[in-house]
């Protein structure tokens, strides 16, 4: 069987790049939500479930009351088409979290909702999927103190490992929101949570939030021959101006054969341009953009071009260009040479012909 897989959305009214709409919502919770929802709406053609991998929300203990509502109208509107032989999986990430051990998160609210499974506690859960033989153990993100808890861990990871043991599904699926440290060395060379190669040791699949880049850690094989992998699920949608360039979407994925396909989705994202020489037009409709500018004038150039090509939002930063401190004359230079060595230096930089401005300086000096 298949089932699609996201994590990340971080559904919020972010005030970075974002205007209000003529409806009076804000620009970027609709990016995110829009996310989210075409996720679902994919769920629905394709009825397969839908599992998420954490963070649905943004601010820990403070959701936004059209945050709320929007998450849930995808819900709800997902129930109608649950497939009956399965169950849609929203895991609890930090960002969810309400309490300073976990124990409460912004998700309960949506618990009671059908054909869906949202854990209730900060300990290992167990989903079977029917007939397939599918079994998940869910770790929601593990808190002690408002930081992550490697101990806690620790003990929902041997408690699923044990419940595996005892069942023996053809598919074992771990769902944790966790850094692994191969990933996190690669990326941003820091240590991760937890080690990704102890994981393949256990389950056929891992499925971990919290990384927003889609990436993905191959093992051997398990007693079907399929390669066994841990798998960064990544963001759906760019969320800050550093994921730039990053392809962003969703994943299907089979049961039968751990195949996994990345889906990209259409949304906003970030570009960066030093000088408005490097703006690239047909790239640029609907995003958001920063442009690094010299001086004023081409401030009001890019302004104008950005505007022009429909930007989604924009950031110009003047950044003058650095002069020389001083020009180094010979003692008892000529004006020619005083004239000349501005003229040839970054205070002297200009548009204007060269030669006649020699000439109006020559003047000046005598």
């Amino acid at each position: 069987m298949k089932f699609i897989a996201y994590s990340d959305p971080h559904c919020h009214p972010h005030q970075s790049y974002s205007k209000i709409l003529p409806d009076g919502m804000n620009s970027r919770l609709m990016d995110t939500v829009g996310a989210v929802r075409k996720i679902y709406d994919a769920g629905n053609k394709l009825n397969i479930p839908v599992v998420s991998g954490g963070d649905s929300f943004q601010i820990k203990n403070s959701v936004d009351v059209i945050t709320n509502n929007e998450f849930e109208k995808i819900i709800r509107n997902r129930a109608k088409y649950a497939n009956p032989h399965a169950t849609d999986i929203i895991n609890i990430g930090n960002h969810d979290t309400a309490t300073h051990d976990g124990s409460r998160h912004a998700l309960e609210p949506l618990s009671h909702l059908n054909g869906i499974f949202i854990p209730m506690k900060p300990i290992t859960h167990f989903a079977i999927w029917g007939s397939e033989n599918v079994m998940f153990s869910i770790i929601p993100y593990t808190m002690e103190y408002g930081r992550f808890s490697p101990d806690k861990f620790k003990a929902c990871l041997d408690s699923a490992i044990k419940e595996t043991a005892r069942v023996k599904p053809r598919t074992s699926i771990l769902l944790g929101h966790a850094y692994t440290h191969e990933l996190m060395k690669k990326y941003l060379d820091r240590d991760g949570d937890i080690y990704g190669r102890e994981l393949l040791k256990h389950f056929d699949l891992t499925l971990l939030g919290h990384h927003h880049v889609h990436d993905t850690i191959r093992g051997g094989t398990d007693g079907d021959g399929r390669i066994r992998k841990v798998v960064s699920i990544g963001s759906p949608i760019q969320l800050k101006a550093d994921e730039r360039g990053e392809k962003k979407g969703y994943l299907i994925i089979d049961t039968d054969t751990l195949g996994i396909e990345f889906v990209p989705l259409e949304s906003p994202e970030f570009h960066h341009f030093d000088g408005e020489k490097a703006i690239i037009p047909e790239k640029i409709s609907g995003d958001f953009v920063t442009v690094k500018v010299g001086s004023k004038a081409e401030h009001t150039r890019v302004k104008t071009l950005l505007e022009r090509y429909g930007v989604a939002e924009y950031r110009i930063e003047v950044i003058p260009t650095k002069k020389e401190t001083r020009i180094d004359l010979s003692p008892g230079a000529k004006d020619d040479e005083i004239v000349t060595k501005y003229l040839t230096s970054e205070w002297g930089k200009t548009d204007l012909n060269i030669d006649r401005l020699k000439t109006l300086g020559l003047e000046y000096l005598k």
